[in-house]
């Protein structure tokens, strides 16, 4: 490990015969670029070791990126090393928890205060939020169908719907793709912005380009017969099946635990799920004298 510091450690990553982590696009499979991130942005508590990489115009399908990790906040921290192609499509992300135990600086009681949306604004019905580590916020909101992305300075954009309901898009620019009635957003440590699209019945994903895509789940409406599950399924709602083989029933609410896998509120199903990654590609226990830290890494791929 470069420089022999105790806080990285050499993350194994793996791609061979997977055909991209959320799609397949052109681009082919070898990795052209290898990029350490926190919550999506690059430089903040998990962070590359110069010169500690073999990733860089590898063929084939597997290197190494050392990683370091030195929280900059207390509390649980989120990352990933992205393995991307020539065309910029990501072939593979590794997933990274950690946490980080300092004293408390101070803390008073202040006044709250409103940051996005009030009268006449674009926020019709918000009831979830999320925030990324370039401090931009996405809000779900059902009754508009969107969900909305709050800049640093403030400014609001559409982030994904176009405000009609429906169920469409895959594939194509998350502004351009229908949602029906989303309740919640979660980022996770590469920055992919996930989506409770409620009555559709699925979660979607948002990648990092700008792309949607349903990550688990099978469209129907409510009310209407649910589509089958697999055959190896343990019981009516698809356990034991593909992600996008199990059947949801209003997903109301997402988030990430420590081992990075997702837990979803299954409402009506009256149940709550969790989609599971493979077996952690390496693990490792990070501390300083500064700080306590702990931190795992888990490989996420798509199946073909």
């Amino acid at each position: 490990m470069g420089g022999g510091d105790l806080n990285a450690v050499g993350i194994q990553v793996q791609w061979a015969g997977y055909k991209g982590f959320l799609h397949q696009r052109s681009g082919g499979n070898d990795a052209r670029s290898a990029a350490v991130l926190t919550l999506g942005a690059p430089n903040l508590d998990f962070t590359a070791v110069a010169g500690g990489t073999t990733c860089p115009s590898v063929s084939g399908g597997g290197c190494t990126v050392e990683v370091q990790f030195q929280p900059t906040v207390a509390g649980r921290r989120q990352g990933a090393v992205v393995i991307s192609d020539i065309a910029g499509n990501v072939l593979v992300t590794v997933s990274l928890n950690g946490n980080g135990a300092r004293a408390m600086a101070g803390f008073a009681p202040s006044a709250i205060s409103t940051f996005a949306g009030g009268s006449g604004g674009p926020l019709m019905g918000p009831t979830g939020i999320a925030a990324d580590g370039f401090g931009n916020y996405y809000v779900a909101d059902p009754k508009a169908n969107k969900v909305f992305e709050v800049s640093p300075s403030g400014a609001i954009s559409t982030f994904a719907g176009t405000g009609s309901p429906g169920y469409s898009g895959d594939s194509g620019s998350a502004t351009s793709a229908e949602l029906n009635g989303p309740m919640d957003v979660v980022v996770d440590g590469a920055g992919f912005v996930y989506i409770a699209d409620t009555i559709n019945n699925v979660v979607r994903v948002v990648d990092t380009a700008g792309i949607i895509s349903t990550y688990a789940g099978q469209y129907y409406l409510s009310g209407s017969a649910p589509p089958g599950v697999c055959q190896t399924a343990t019981n009516s709602v698809g356990d034991g099946c593909l992600r996008t083989q199990i059947i949801l029933n209003r997903p109301v609410a997402l988030v990430f635990c420590h081992a990075q896998n997702l837990h979803i509120t299954d409402q009506l199903n009256h149940r709550q799920r969790t989609v599971s990654g493979p077996v952690p590609s390496r693990s490792r226990r990070w501390e300083t004298a500064r700080r306590a830290t702990t931190a795992t890494a888990k490989t996420t791929r798509a199946r073909t």
